[in-house]
This record gives structure tokens, C-alpha cells and sequence, in this order.
């Protein structure tokens, strides 16, 4: 996800660069080129924003899943050694009958 989010942002940063660059060595006057250097500037702007927004849905989705696995496996946890106990118990419980079953025997 790193990767994915270092590529994206160098990418978005050299197209704005070589646009920027682009457009100050055209051979136009000054105002064309001031008006498409702030045009690309607010389409980056635009892009980054999307970036963004559509990034933290994914990262919402994502601490909630975690924290609901996290919950399932503390339950999971706490069904365990409820068994566990209920396995001690039983086990405490047939003890003096097997020892009273040997007599017998």
C-alpha cells in the first residue's frame, strides 16, 4: 500500500512539474501561459483531492475490520476458557468416581 501510495504521489508531482516546465518554455505570451499553468495546477488539485477522498472510505473499512476481528477474537478467547473450565470441571468431577470404579475392580 506504501508503494502504491509513494508511486502515485511521485507520479501526480512529475506530471506537474513537466507540465509546469512545459508550459514556461512554450513559445506563448505570458498570460496563456500563467492561465494554463494555473488550469493544470487546479486539475492536480482536483486529482490529489480525489486521491484522497476516495482513499478514506478504504481506510474506514479497514480499521473497522479490524477492530471487529479483533472483538471475534477476544470472544473466541473467552469461549476457550469457558471450555477449558467446563473440561477441568468435569475432569474434577469423574476422578473420585474412577478412583471408586478401580476399588471395584
Amino acid at each position: 500500500m506504501k508503494k502504491f501510495s509513494a508511486f502515485t504521489i511521485g507520479l501526480l508531482t512529475g506530471t506537474a512539474i513537466g507540465a509546469g516546465l512545459g508550459l514556461l518554455f512554450a513559445k506563448e505570451e505570458g498570460r496563456d501561459t500563467r492561465d494554463k499553468i494555473t488550469y493544470q495546477l487546479s486539475r492536480l488539485q482536483e486529482t490529489i483531492s480525489n486521491y484522497f477522498t476516495k482513499k478514506q472510505p478504504v481506510t474506514d473499512a479497514m480499521n473497522q475490520a479490524r477492530a471487529e476481528g479483533t472483538e471475534h477474537v477476544k470472544n473466541t478467547q473467552r469461549k476457550v476458557q469457558e471450555l477449558n473450565d467446563k473440561f477441568d470441571s468435569i475432569t474434577q468431577e469423574l476422578n473420585p468416581k474412577k478412583n471408586t470404579a478401580k476399588k471395584k475392580v
